[in-house]
């Protein structure tokens, strides 16, 4: 399994034990235990074991199923109390601004608990045990991207903040991170020019000179010997090349 799946944290004990907690309880919450051993383990042997998954995948589904239908029962009442007036305001008030935040904040959540719950229920049933291992637990950055992008489209502008300073971090190091691939695409291509040109002095030396071996041999600067012997990379070509 790898470690990033496992409830261990090298940080100092405080600390290591609330990240602990805090990923206990988000295992509680998306899967149903309190850890990834048995999801890794019902993954790793679902090819071989296809009934292990397809119980893994009713045991979510019933799960999924009752918790989107109290989340249905929830939202009416919800709805009831964001659109109508309180029968005894001195009593209880809930059109105070205070409490119809947390009223409309609730609604909202369940409307997303309710299509959250629907489509994992539709994806479940239908899923593979190879897709959801690489599409749902290995690629969670493209959830947060979407959901980045759908944030920046709404109307207030809190969300839009939000998505914004998400945003930045990213692409505040996607100049450095493009710089250094180029330089080792460059630097690969370079290197494979290298050896296609040490090839095709190979074969040339079998069968005779060639003319446009040595023409595209003077299209590529060749390093120095000092080059070579400060890099070892070239110089273990160098020394492949002067063996064979």
């Amino acid at each position: 399994m790898p470690d990033h799946w496992k409830c261990k944290f090298a940080y100092p004990r405080p600390i290591a034990i609330i990240m602990e907690l805090g990923f206990t309880g988000l295992c509680l919450l998306s899967f149903g235990s309190s850890d990834l051993d048995e999801l890794w383990s019902i993954m790793a042997r679902a090819e071989q074991d296809k009934e292990l998954f397809t119980a893994y995948k009713d045991r979510v589904s019933s799960r999924v199923s009752v918790i989107t239908i109290v989340a249905g029962l929830i939202l009416s009442t919800t709805a009831a109390f964001a659109t109508t007036d309180p029968p005894r305001p001195r009593l209880l008030d809930y059109t105070q601004t205070g409490a119809y935040l947390c009223i409309l904040s609730s609604l909202g959540i369940i409307v997303g608990g309710v299509i959250v719950g629907s489509i994992s229920i539709f994806v479940m049933t239908q899923c593979t045990a190879r897709w959801c291992m690489r599409t749902l637990l290995s690629t969670p950055m493209l959830y947060g991207i979407a959901i980045n992008l759908a944030a920046m489209h709404a109307e207030s502008a809190l969300p839009k903040l939000g998505a914004a300073v998400f945003f930045i971090a990213p692409f505040s190091v996607a100049f450095a991170f493009a710089w250094t691939q180029g330089l080792l695409v460059v630097r690969g291509a370079w290197m494979s020019g290298l050896r296609a040109i040490g090839r095709k002095a190979r074969d040339d030396r079998r069968d005779g000179p060639v003319v446009p071996s040595v023409a595209l041999a003077g299209r590529i600067s060749m390093p120095t010997p000092e080059v070579l012997r400060g890099d070892s990379e070239l110089g273990l070509i160098e020394s492949s090349l002067q063996r064979r």
